[in-house]
């Protein structure tokens, strides 16, 4: 499995003056993060594709962490290519900021194991 790679900041990536291809895990990896990096409902043409953020973990009072979990559960192994969670999801919330840093791993269909910490 091939596709194009992405930098850090979502723009499409060059390597010697030609596009990027990425390939195996790396495709995997990069299909998680835009997944969850998508909020549920944005992408016109898939309104189910995404994290539901409006629908379950933005806005509320109070943060309902075993509805947060079971939504970033269900996103990442929505992702083609993921097998299975390793551990249990870390979240850290930082109220000042503002920001949910959450880190997992998981086991991929080509038998490695991706771990990504996110700033959300």
């Amino acid at each position: 499995m091939k596709d194009l790679g992405l930098d850090l900041g979502g723009d499409l990536s060059f390597d010697d003056g030609g596009l990027s291809i990425i390939e195996g895990t790396d495709v995997i990896r990069q299909r998680l993060l835009i997944r969850l990096k998508t909020f549920m409902g944005e992408w016109f043409l898939d309104v189910k594709f995404g994290t539901p953020y409006y629908q379950y973990i933005l806005g509320n009072s109070f943060l309902n962490m075993v509805v947060i979990n079971a939504a970033f559960v269900s996103t990442i192994l929505s992702c083609p290519g993921i097998i299975k969670l390793n551990d249990d999801i870390d979240y850290s919330i930082d109220d000042e900021s503002r920001e949910l840093t959450v880190s997992f791993s998981c086991l991929t269909s080509t038998d490695e194991i991706v771990s990504i910490t996110e700033v959300f």
